[in-house]
């Protein structure tokens, strides 16, 4: 025989399902978990107690709606058995609703539990029952079902749940949602649990001899659910742990990163990075943020300090030599400075000073004191150095009131400085801007025009794989002014992306690099894959993806061996434009690096996301690095993860043979800087040949 229902305790059973879940969903709503979450473990544990109590009340409400043949008991073991089952998965559902995300694995694994939980307290309950006249009888392809809806139900309910959290609504209503969906997914599988059930009466069992034993098998199979929900508990729990330990090393990487981001690793002094978040605290970030000069309580200067002539100690020497001297001249400085005065490492060769109450006249003093004891000779490896320094100083608030303009100032005064011989100082005054912007002009003016005077070249700069072979190699615009001869890159490509030029100038590269590969091609020669350098206003044109189709076809080249750079904060800039353009590009069949990785938004969580090809380690990891070292572990992680993402990983800046060595057993893909190659044109590149790096 089926069973009949009585209506009025069918819709009070759904009810009671829906006010726990509401209250299950609750929790972390409630004012006093957010107040105390020291105590989130035990008042999650508490909820859980009360939640599976509640089902199991809502289970026997659903019992009393059913009109059960006369004459049964309720076995004390397997009705306290079905209680504590459903404590379990309540208190398990709490917990997973106080998760702050819910990924597919863990919405997959946490229905799958609750879903089995639920049906294994249902049928553990009615093992329950014993019928003096009656034995039970069960529908396997029912029994599936009920299950099947608890897995799926439930697995609604935490997907909503999840989905409401991220729009951050407190409001009742979605919970009311949530708790809706949870509880009828709860009393759904109550009511197909009861539908596959006959109850058949003793003395015509009979006639059921292939089910005479149906019993005992379910018994069985009630043990296999609760081993199989065991399964899946532990299996949960590892995965868990494992989510808890990679979200751990993600944390450490990127404290790891963040200190490295705020110290120079070569002299130990704060870096720009550091610099720039001490001012953006300090001051406001542009111009547009205007505060009255009454407001400011505290006045400082800030010296642009620049080592003269230290490209040519750097090429006459090495770049050992020259950072040594960078050390010894940080060092010097230092024992100059006063004690509340901060030194920082502005650029390679240009350190920052911030020196607090003082007026024109006293920074001039000091500025005059750093030049003094510059004066002395260095010994370095035996070799006595003769160094001078140019230092620009500007005040705040006098000179300027935020941040980008104080730097610019004393900038332009240390060029000044430059320009009346050297090894002297000054102080910013007003005429200096407007020399700037008038060379600023000028230099703009002839930039628009070098394209069609052939004033830019490539250079090439190879990234080798470890055994000392070429893999690829890296473009580089080169501007040859005809009256100030070679222009640096850091002082143009600022302009040309301020100006809006960049956008002629990159498709100028690009043009240059496809005309490269088909020549190689035609001449049999080997063809390496090139990587472009692009700025975040080239990622914004609509044209781009049109453009680097024509230029795919017209020159009859492989998308393959074009790769398009973007620096690390370019992409973090922009992150959503970024990947939408990654993904047209590798559509196209282009390769995508990531530059520049860990000079300013390093976060591993983004890695993930992003779909790139290569990931470009900066030197600021490596210029440091020896065996043994705090970089070598940060690389180490690095690399691992990166491989683990199925990432290329190239180092730049690599100088020493000792870098290489390490680097190659890190498990770095390429390895790229001065100890193999520096830039060089196209016709150094084919007339050299390139011997095997020793590693």
């Amino acid at each position: 025989m089926h069973i009949e229902y009585d209506a009025f305790f069918v819709m009070l059973s759904i009810i009671v399902a829906i006010a726990v879940s509401f209250f299950a969903f609750s929790v972390e709503n409630l004012s006093y978990y957010k107040k105390n979450k020291q105590y989130a473990l035990p008042i999650i544990f508490i909820s859980g107690l009360l939640f599976g109590l509640a089902i199991w009340v809502m289970h026997f409400v659903g019992m009393l709606a059913c009109h059960l043949p006369h004459g049964y008991q309720i076995d004390p073991l397997f009705t306290m058995i079905s209680y504590v089952i459903a404590a379990v998965i309540s208190i398990f559902a709490v917990w997973l609703k106080t998760r702050s995300t819910l990924p597919a694995s863990r919405l997959l694994l946490g229905s799958v539990f609750m879903g089995l939980g639920i049906s294994a307290m249902h049928y553990t309950g009615m093992e329950g029952l014993i019928f003096a006249d009656y034995e039970l009888l069960y529908d396997p392809m029912m029994v599936f079902l009920s299950v099947f809806v608890a897995i799926c139900g439930t697995g609604l309910a935490y997907y909503l749940s999840c989905n409401f959290k991220k729009l951050q609504d407190d409001r009742i209503s979605p919970r009311l949602c949530v708790a809706t969906v949870m509880g009828c997914a709860i009393a759904a599988m109550h009511y197909t649990g009861m539908a596959s059930v006959y109850f058949v009466p003793a003395e015509q069992m009979s006639a059921f001899a292939i089910h005479q034993s149906n019993h005992p098998y379910f018994l069985v199979a009630m043990l296999l659910l609760f081993i199989l929900i065991t399964i899946v508990g532990i299996g949960f729990a590892i995965f868990e742990q494992q989510i808890k330990a990679k979200g751990a090393d993600i944390a450490r990487l990127n404290f790891e990163l963040s200190s490295v981001n705020r110290v120079d690793q070569l002299t130990k002094l704060p870096n720009r990075s550091y610099l720039e978040e001490y001012m953006h605290h300090v001051l406001p970030m542009s111009s547009s943020q205007h505060v009255e000069l009454s407001e400011y309580e505290h006045a400082f200067a800030l010296f642009y300090i620049d080592l003269d002539r230290f490209r040519l100690i750097n090429d006459f020497y090495g770049y050992a030599f020259g950072d040594e001297l960078l050390k010894r001249v940080a060092e010097r400085i230092q024992q100059t400075m006063r004690q509340n005065a901060s030194l920082i490492r502005f650029e390679s060769d240009e350190l920052v000073m911030i020196v607090p109450n003082v007026d024109a006249d006293e920074a001039g003093l000091l500025a005059r004191q750093i030049n003094s004891r510059m004066k002395q000779p260095l010994q370095i490896d035996e070799q006595l150095v003769n160094v001078s320094t140019s230092i620009g100083v500007a005040l705040f608030p006098e000179h300027a009131q935020n941040n980008k303009d104080l730097i610019l100032h004393a900038n332009l005064a240390m060029l000044q400085a430059k320009a009346q011989g050297r090894n002297t100082y000054c102080v910013f005054d007003r005429s200096m801007q407007a020399n700037l912007i008038r060379d600023e002009y000028k230099l703009l003016n002839d930039l628009s025009t070098a394209i069609a005077y052939n004033e830019l070249y490539l250079q090439y700069q190879p990234k080798f794989l470890p055994n000392g072979q070429i893999h690829s190699l890296e473009a580089l615009l080169r501007w040859r002014h005809p009256q100030l001869g070679l222009v640096e890159p850091m002082t143009f490509i600022p302009l040309a992306e301020k100006s809006g030029l960049i956008v002629g100038l990159g498709y100028w590269v690009l043009k240059q690099v496809c005309r490269q590969l088909k020549q190689w091609r035609e001449e049999g020669r080997p063809v390496y894959p090139i990587a472009v350098n692009f700025s975040a206003t080239q990622f914004e044109q609509a044209d781009l993806f049109d453009v680097l189709q024509g230029l795919i076809d017209n020159y009859q080249i492989q998308a393959a061996d074009l790769i398009i750079e973007a620096t690390e904060s370019t992409t973090m800039h922009n992150l959503e434009l970024c990947i939408q353009c990654f993904e047209r590009l590798r559509e196209l069949g282009i390769q995508v690096a990531i530059d520049d990785f860990g000079t300013g938004y390093s976060s591993f969580a983004h890695l993930k996301d992003l779909p790139i090809d290569e990931l470009k380690i900066d030197k600021v990891f490596i210029q440091n690095l020896h065996a043994h070292s705090k970089e070598e572990t940060i690389l180490s992680s690095i690399i691992d993860l990166a491989r683990n993402l199925g990432l290329s990983v190239t180092a730049e800046g690599v100088e020493t043979r000792e870098q290489a060595q390490v680097l190659a057993r890190l498990g770095c893909h390429q390895l790229q800087g001065f100890y193999f190659a520096k830039p060089m044109s196209i016709f150094e590149l084919e007339q050299t040949q390139f011997q095997q790096q020793a590693i």
